[in-house]
């Protein structure tokens, strides 16, 4: 029982202390006492109608339960400190990711299983809360949260971890899944709390002691009770500054090219350089298995808190994880039984009924047999003028980044093909559940996106029917890849015939701050590799978009690949002053990739 007079403000406070900041109530109401009924219980009916004093006339914040509650939530997602009810999702820097973390938090508060699209058709706070139907929230309780289940007995692979296994037994013994991250660290460097740190974050995460045994042939999940990571230490302070450098890309090169199995530990390893007392290279080698960007970042993080714990001799002050990857993984499989499975492909399938995966766009040469899958890459950076013209006209639209730039690069590729129907492969998080936000493991899903840009319409009305192809990918991004492909034609059909690909980066970050040191990403000098003929990658930095194009170098010239990457953006730098139909936007790409136009965008 607390003092009426700030009762509120202290209830609010105890539960901030204690709960995720979307579990905190959005609003406390400070009674005298509990409304009783004629038996003496508590009427909970009335409790219900409560609803605090509705704010002074032209005040812009929010007013009702549900708008506080919307409001806290967007304010929690977007990284802000609170929100008046007219701002709108996208204007405050949403895109389609935090889109999905807003929803995912709704669920966990209130029960509501509600669509991702609604965010984009109600981007504001005060229309979001109306059309949302949060008082009525308790009837429609959906979502069910993730347990721990028992490691006795036989536990399942995730899809993804499904996917990984098959593939690999595509090229077994291959370097395919190898993911290298090669780090310079400048200055006081503690290498026994470097150690600490990599063995604290397997005891720490299941995923990361987990091997693979195949039976009857299909793959069960082992996890061990306890691994440590290997790391190798090589002293190159005797020699000059060229040959350490030397011996730095040769090390990077023997990392990427020796294998990691998925049937023995380890999943992680890890090799650190010593260039000079001051200066060191580590270079971090992950099995794909266990890795994707949004696992990169959470356990960057995690290794910055742990390093600086054990250099400093205290204790680390990260929470123990929610879930594990096996919870995970049982819950995915649990979501997705009892027909739900065959629902979603079919749903997939109707979308990409007569997709000719077989048509690929004429190539510079003839591919190798076997493929070598080599890859490199080109880059451009969009002024930034055009860079914040094209975000202010997307967030006016209820646009995403994300639809918007997959749009001009579906045009490109219409451009290329000679066709208006177009599909792109694009990887999607897949952590729409708040519980494995801060979970390690492979969650990633790709989609495959499909759009029609016949009847030459403008770029407004590519960006309605792009936006469209997304919602639907985003309701059903939890539909195994696998699953899908292999209705249509079959996975290993699909990886003979790969369509390009689309990833805008926009997850959490992955560089970690370790105390004492400055740390960068080192370029890898060695040619990364893709079964895809294009993948388009779009980071945003510094309010300017960097757009890298990586190509297959089994079929594609560099300078080809530079013509491609130019005519993109000689469309981005069009559609930001201008709304054009896809034919100028085409004409103007071919000319891009005939050689017959100078781009600055």
């Amino acid at each position: 029982l607390l003092e009426r007079d700030d009762a509120a403000e202290r209830a609010t406070a105890f539960a901030a202390d204690r709960l995720p900041p979307h579990m905190v109530p959005a609003v406390v109401v400070a009674l005298d006492e509990l409304p009783t009924g004629p038996s003496g219980k508590v009427d909970r009916a009335a409790l219900r109608r409560l609803e605090p004093a509705a704010p002074p006339p032209g005040d812009t914040r929010p007013g009702t339960a549900a708008e506080r509650l919307v409001a806290g939530i967007w304010a929690e997602v977007l990284g802000r400190d609170r929100l008046p009810v007219a701002a709108n999702f996208f204007e405050l820097g949403g895109h389609s990711l935090a889109a999905m973390q807003v929803m995912s938090r709704l669920r966990a508060a209130t029960g509501l299983d509600l669509p991702v699209r609604l965010v984009f058709e109600a981007p504001t706070v005060a229309e979001f809360a109306r059309r949302a139907g949060l008082d009525d929230a308790p009837a429609s309780r959906r979502e069910t949260e993730l347990e721990t289940v028992s490691r006795d007995g036989e536990l399942p692979l995730s899809f993804g971890q499904e996917r990984v296994w098959n593939l690999d037994r595509l090229q077994p013994g291959g370097t395919f899944f190898n993911c290298v991250i090669p780090l310079r660290l400048r200055g006081d460097l503690d290498e026994v709390a470097l150690r600490r740190a990599f063995d604290a974050l397997v005891e720490r995460h299941e995923v990361l002691r987990t091997t693979y045994e195949s039976r009857d042939g299909r793959a069960v999940p082992r996890i061990r009770d306890s691994a440590r990571v290997p790391l190798t230490r090589t002293d190159l302070g005797a020699l000059d500054r060229a040959a350490r450098e030397d011996a730095v890309r040769e090390a990077i090169a023997d990392e990427t090219s020796t294998p990691m199995t998925l049937h023995s530990l380890p999943m992680l390893r890890a090799r650190l350089l010593a260039l000079s007392a001051g200066e060191h290279v580590l270079i971090v080698t992950f099995h794909h298995v266990v890795m994707d960007d949004w696992t990169d970042a959470v356990l960057a993080a995690e290794f910055a808190e742990l390093y600086r714990a054990f250099a400093e001799g205290v204790s680390h002050g990260l929470p123990e994880p929610a879930v594990q990857y096996a919870d995970f993984a049982s819950w995915q499989r649990r979501r997705l039984s009892g027909g739900a499975l065959e629902e979603g492909v079919a749903d997939w399938r109707r979308v990409l009924d007569g997709v000719a995966f077989d048509s690929d766009p004429p190539a510079d040469r003839r591919p190798p047999d076997p493929p070598t899958y080599r890859a490199r890459t080109v880059r451009a950076r969009l002024a930034a003028g055009t860079s914040a013209r094209l975000r202010g006209d997307w967030a006016g639209r209820g646009v995403t980044p994300f639809m918007a730039l997959l749009a001009a690069y579906q045009i490109l590729l219409s451009a290329e093909s000679d066709s208006t129907d177009v599909c792109v492969e694009s990887p999607m998080a897949n952590r729409g559940h708040w519980q494995i936000e801060r979970m390690v493991g492979y969650t990633v899903n790709p989609v495959l996106l499909r759009t029609d840009l016949s009847g030459d319409p403008h770029w407004s009305q590519v960006l309605d029917r792009v936006r469209e192809v997304c919602l639907h990918a985003f309701a059903r991004q939890d539909v195994p890849f696998a699953s899908v492909a292999e209705s249509l034609i079959g996975v290993r059909n699909l990886y003979r015939h790969p369509v390009a690909k689309f990833i805008l980066l926009n997850g959490p970050t992955a560089t970690p701050g370790l105390p004492g040191l400055s740390v960068e990403v080192i370029d890898s000098p060695i040619s990364p590799q893709s079964k895809n003929r294009y993948v388009m990658n779009v980071a945003e930095r510094e309010g300017e978009f960097e757009t890298v194009l990586l190509y297959n170098t089994d079929q594609i010239d560099e300078e080809h690949a530079r013509r491609a990457l130019a005519a993109y953006t000689s469309i981005l730098a069009e559609i930001a002053v201008t709304d054009p139909r896809v034919s100028d936007l085409v004409d103007r790409a071919r000319d891009a990739l005939a050689g017959r136009a100078a781009v600055t965008p």
